[in-house]
């Protein structure tokens, strides 16, 4: 994705005037996406999460309060039905519809830390996303007579959408040392093709 690099390079001077850090998060979302897989026979689809959201992320605090971060997340919805019409030794005939869509996701946000009792901390972080969706659906004949396999793709369509969108989210965060963070978010993203709100557990290291 050029525009990851092209705003890695524009956050590289900070590397001199901040402290960085890195972190990963993964959870479990909420979506509602514009992508539903109607099919001309009737059958419509509407896929889900296949596993959790996965998110790497590099910072840098200006101080206790104030910091910036670019982060990077995908993951993966789909779903699938088939109707078996035979289903006997020797001869099998099915149709098959699925639907699936990958996501990859850049953040560039700004974080502000409240301090707690003790060692726990709060963080509010606001900022933009620039999204990449890659979606598509297809309907499929699958036969096996007498052990001969043979598939054909009777529709099949293919869509590609790239959004900016914005983020918000709240954390609670435990901090062990120094240079280890532990802790639990919750974010909210939106962009005119999707809207999700996510559930994570987070980790930061600080160098």
């Amino acid at each position: 994705m050029q525009k990851l690099l092209l705003i890695a390079i524009f956050l590289a001077p900070l590397t001199s005037l901040a402290s960085p850090y890195i972190g990963l998060e993964y959870g479990f979302s909420f979506h509602k996406s514009q992508f539903n897989a109607n099919f001309s026979d009737g059958v419509t689809l509407k896929p889900e999460f296949d596993y959790g959201i996965v998110s790497a992320t590099s910072g840098f605090s200006f101080n206790e309060k104030w910091a910036a971060e670019l982060s990077y997340s995908q993951y993966k919805i789909s779903e699938s039905r088939k109707d078996i019409s035979v289903d006997t030794p020797g001869l099998y005939f099915d149709k098959e519809w699925d639907a699936s869509m990958n996501v990859k996701q850049v953040e560039l946000s700004s974080v502000y830390t409240l301090a707690l009792d003790g060692q726990w901390s709060a963080r509010l972080k606001t900022g933009v996303t620039y999204n990449q969706y890659r979606a598509k659906s297809r309907k499929t004949d699958n036969q096996n007579v007498n052990g001969e396999e043979l598939s054909e793709v009777l529709l099949s369509h293919k869509l590609e959408e790239n959004h900016f969108g914005g983020v918000i989210g709240g954390a609670i965060v435990y901090d062990f040392s120094p240079m280890l963070s532990l802790g639990a978010s919750i974010n909210h993203q939106m962009d005119k093709f999707n809207a999700m709100t996510s559930l994570n557990l987070m980790t930061r290291y600080y160098f």
